[in-house]
């Protein structure tokens, strides 16, 4: 009786002291919302603009989708060649876009919210066929993805998935340790400077991953691209290291401009940009909105403009 006594007691100091949102969850319970038959769930993602919508990736089953908040559930498999889901990750800029890994390294893209899958078959190209383990998006320009594949380490698009290049190698990580088999679980973007990347391995910790594009890297695959800026019109002239047999053309500037590109939007893409020291003015092109342009006055027509210096960094355990 006086043991009973004192756990009641207990029980009533601690629900006046402790914080109401601890009291809160302690009656609340967890409920079933489905879905019936999809086996082990090993991803979940939610429309941030519309909460009642969920995708549930499932192994053997597909993708799930709920647009009433779990009530009721349909398969969203069409273009899905293998059921078997490892992970899902939306688009933060674009709920509609989301990215799906499934076993032996297919790897596919929906633009309309799971109605319709492609494959996006450049990772294949790549050389994998490995279980693609986590992708993560870009926040500020979601053309740029990563993906983790069990086995043969990190890949990167700048392109929304049309081209991967592989970023877990020597000339980016430091692989003495970890192993290169120690490959990426879980990645994760700075989300104020998204050229900062942690990943998450299977034993050998989590590395981060500083990618400073090298000097006019204007496709944003990690090599120089051959480039040149003709004064006389303004025109820049790249033949991007991804496209060797292609070249763009892209005005910008006037003749008595100075070029200055650099990373100035922190994409990883090197942008177009000039200084005008007849306004003391740099005119800047960012990769990530190429619609748009910003020009910030910094400077004197004597001044000797500086542009970025570019490097790329190791990693640490």
């Amino acid at each position: 009786m006086q043991n009973r006594f004192v756990r009641a007691l207990c029980v009533l100091v601690l629900s006046a002291v402790l914080p109401a949102p601890f009291a809160l969850a302690q009656g609340r319970k967890w409920a079933s919302m489905g879905p019936d038959d999809a086996g082990i769930i090993r991803s979940l993602v939610i429309d941030p603009s519309t909460p009642t919508t969920l995708y549930a990736g499932t192994w053997g089953g597909g993708v799930f989708k709920t647009t009433d908040g779990g009530q009721s559930w349909d398969s969203s498999n069409n273009g899905l060649h293998f059921l078997f889901v490892q992970t899902i990750e939306m688009d933060p800029t674009n709920p509609q876009t989301l990215y799906v890994g499934c076993i032996w390294g297919s790897s596919y893209k929906t633009t309309n919210g799971g109605a319709s899958w492609v494959l996006m078959d450049g990772l294949t190209y790549v050389g994998t066929t490995s279980t693609p383990q986590v992708f993560t998006v870009n926040p500020i320009n979601p053309e740029t993805v990563y993906v983790g594949m069990e086995s043969t380490g990190a890949y990167k698009t700048t392109n929304g998935g049309a081209d991967w290049i592989r970023i877990w190698d020597m000339d980016y990580w430091d692989l003495s340790y970890p192993n290169p088999t120690y490959w990426p679980q879980a990645l994760a973007i700075h989300p104020a400077m998204p050229q900062l990347v942690y990943a998450g391995t299977d034993g050998a910790g989590v590395w981060e991953y500083v990618f400073s594009n090298p000097s006019s890297d204007y496709d944003g695959d990690g090599k120089s691209d051959i480039s040149v800026w003709r004064w006389a019109s303004g025109t820049w002239y790249i033949m991007p290291s991804k496209h060797p047999g292609t070249y763009t053309a892209t005005e910008w500037g006037m003749q008595n401009d100075r070029p200055v590109p650099g990373d100035y939007d922190g994409d990883g893409q090197t942008d177009f940009a000039v200084w005008r020291g007849s306004a003391g003015s740099w005119y800047i092109m960012p990769s990530s909105n190429p619609g748009a342009f910003i020009i910030t006055q910094w400077g004197v027509a004597t001044d000797l403009p500086l542009s970025p210096i570019i490097r790329i960094s190791g990693f640490t355990p």
